[in-house]
């Protein structure tokens, strides 16, 4: 194994679902990102034009070190990207990468990243780390329908191991983090292999596996009734899968994380609010004891007075805060992944 100075890429998920709008702004045309250069640039320039790279500094709540944006895939000629952020010294020995992957109901959201998130926190803790933190943008439903989504994440994953040598990763070592339709992307990536049907497109040579997650609030068996009955679930299956949730479907089946638990899967960290309304905690709660009776590692943290998002409702502080639940996930991919 490498040595714990290489560097991690961290790849998130944005929360799911059309209540959640407040995940941020709608991601620009992919067509007019491009693949950067890694030039420095002094935090107190100017902001570069979209396209260039540009070093981002704090402590705290902010997001750390040098943001270059990567043009990954482009499944029928849409190019998709995925934005790097790597320490502002280079690495000596390639490093592990951490992939975060956005939700937003599967048709909706960015890569773009909020430093007061779980995502931004973790992101925080792993360029401080000496480690590379990357957040993707996939095509979205209604426009392109599942599989579009899971089939991009593992491109992205895929040319993570085979651009290692560029961007200084070790391509053994790549965890992943999502949140609700980025949890069940990110879970997917942990448990459906080649034998799925999923890769497809480019550098097929690479394999999409990741050595590590951390989903939250993922839903995990859409074929199960105790979920799809709310709201955003009613609008979105139709959208993005073409079948109602909640019932026998070779599709549905087909995109669960749970029908791929096998021994030999990746360890699991599950945070789950335990009030949600859009993704019933029993959902998390059912995937994890799966996992158990595989011989699979996972862990399970529920979050008191917390809905969809990890949002308060209103009943008492959130607990564990976001920032306990960002340092458990960052843990959980330091104690994993280091060499």
């Amino acid at each position: 194994m490498l040595s714990p100075a290489g560097r991690i890429v961290v790849v998130a998920l944005v929360a799911f679902g059309a209540t959640l709008a407040a995940c941020g702004p709608g991601r620009p045309n992919s067509s007019s990102l491009t693949k950067t250069t890694s030039t420095h640039v002094p935090p107190t320039s100017k902001a570069p034009s979209e396209g260039t790279a540009q070093a981002v500094t704090g402590v705290g709540e902010q997001i750390i070190g040098t943001k270059s944006t990567a043009t990954y895939c482009d499944p029928m000629g849409v190019p998709e990207t995925l934005d790097l952020y790597e320490p502002l010294a280079v690495p000596s020995v390639p490093v592990p990468v951490i992939v975060w992957v956005h939700g937003g109901g599967w048709s909706h959201g960015s890569s773009s990243l909020s430093p007061s998130s779980v995502a931004g926190q973790v992101e925080f803790s792993v360029v401080q780390h000496g480690w590379v933190f990357a957040s993707i943008n996939y095509r979205l439903a209604p426009q392109y329908k599942w599989p579009a989504q899971i089939e991009d994440t593992k491109c992205a994953i895929r040319f993570l191991r085979a651009e290692a040598h560029v961007y200084h990763i070790d391509p053994n070592r790549i965890g992943a983090i999502g949140a609700s339709a980025g949890g069940h992307l990110v879970s997917m990536l942990g448990l459906a292999g080649q034998s799925a049907g999923f890769d497809v497109g480019q550098y097929l040579q690479e394999s999409s596996a990741v050595e590590a997650v951390v989903d939250e609030f993922g839903p995990e068996d859409l074929t199960s009734p105790d979920w799809a009955g709310s709201q955003a679930a009613e609008k979105l299956s139709p959208e993005v899968f073409g079948v109602p949730f909640g019932q026998p479907s070779a599709v549905l089946t087909a995109a669960s994380p749970v029908t791929y638990i096998a021994p030999g899967a990746p360890p699991y960290l599950v945070q789950q609010g335990i009030e949600d309304q859009t993704v019933p905690p029993d959902q998390s709660e059912m995937f994890v004891r799966r996992l158990h009776a595989s011989n699979d590692s996972a862990s399970l943290q529920l979050v008191q007075n917390a809905g969809h998002g990890f949002n308060a409702t209103g009943t008492g502080p959130v607990a564990p805060s976001l920032t306990v639940l960002a340092q458990q996930a960052a843990n959980l991919f330091f104690e994993k992944l280091r060499g």
